[in-house]
């Protein structure tokens, strides 16, 4: 009984106080990773970014670049004096583009008229001897495609199945590996492959669920992309936007959590080189990303899944007038 008394008494005169001592430094070296990592989100956030033209080279090539998002990284990327290469279906829209950056912004534009639902041959034999021409030092993924509107996978047509498949991962790829070559050789560069919310949501983006699984592919071909190139000096990253007012989203106003096209572009571009190889790079974007999985993960499932119920059921309403 005397032992265990004395062994008592110990504990509460020694123990107690360095367990006390232990946990305070604990808390505090968790409050300073706090405070460092909170820093470093806002300077990523806050900071202009790096001298593109300067980092990668005088040349950009971008996909879908007639509208939208596409558009938007074109008209950020001539206002950094560097030039574009053009690449959508449509040569009319195409000269609109490109004479409206010229003029504007004062640097060369070239343009590629290409349908990209053609097949990959094709695809390589019109880009090929564009991207020898020219010393393309930033790639910027951004053709794409998704469901005319929210619906069961049961129900998307076979044909729109096969076009999402192919615009969002085969001719991701294939455009990326005809681009890489050229920068290994020139030992820098920059891959930006947009992804989408519905490819990095812990739930998947449900009635949306191939363009979820399409969105996914830019996000993991990206990580392993970036890690194969590393070494030889070529940046690759994945930017993955919430909503933005463009004919694929169908919105058309624009706001705090929606921002233009152009303002999207200029968010990304500043990220480009800075940080993460996945990342929501408009701010308030990451604050929506931030707040959505800090829901318990039913509820987050729940919550998407009566919205895009509630879109599909508008689109059938209108549909049927």
């Amino acid at each position: 009984m005397k032992l265990l008394e004395d062994f008592r008494a110990f504990s509460q005169a020694y123990l107690h106080e360095d367990y006390c001592l232990v946990a305070a430094l604990v808390f505090s070296i968790c409050i300073i990773l706090f405070i460092l990592r909170f820093i470093k989100f806002i300077n990523y956030y806050a900071l202009p970014g790096k001298n593109l033209k300067r980092a990668f080279g005088e040349w950009a090539l971008v996909t879908g670049a007639t509208d939208g998002i596409g558009l938007g990284y074109a008209k950020r990327l001539a206002a950094r004096g560097v030039n574009v290469i053009l690449v959508s279906r449509s040569q009319e829209r195409l000269d609109a583009a490109a004479e409206e950056i010229r003029e504007r912004y004062h640097v060369e534009t070239r343009t590629v008229a290409f349908d990209m639902n053609g097949s990959l041959e094709e695809l390589k034999a019109v880009l090929l001897p564009v991207i020898e021409k020219y010393p393309i030092g930033i790639l910027v993924n951004n053709v794409g495609i998704s469901y005319e509107y929210a619906m069961y996978l049961e129900e998307l047509p076979e044909d729109r199945l096969q076009t999402i498949i192919h615009l969002n991962c085969e001719v991701t790829a294939m455009v990326t590996k005809l681009c890489v070559p050229g920068m290994v050789e020139r030992k820098r560069g920059a891959v930006v492959s947009i992804s989408s919310a519905a490819g990095i949501m812990a739930c998947g983006d449900p009635l949306y669920d191939l363009y979820s699984a399409s969105k996914g592919f830019v996000d993991l071909f990206s990580r392993s992309l970036a890690t194969e190139l590393k070494e030889k000096g070529i940046v690759v990253e994945c930017h993955v936007p919430y909503f933005v007012p463009t004919k694929l989203s169908k919105i058309r106003r624009s706001s705090l959590f929606c921002p233009r096209p152009e303002v999207f572009a200029e968010s990304s571009l500043r990220k480009i080189g800075r940080g993460p190889i996945t990342v929501v790079p408009y701010f308030w974007h990451e604050v929506q990303h931030i707040a959505f999985h800090l829901l318990p993960f039913w509820l987050l499932q729940k919550c998407i899944l009566i919205h895009h119920k509630d879109i599909r059921r508008r689109a059938l309403k209108k549909r049927e007038k």
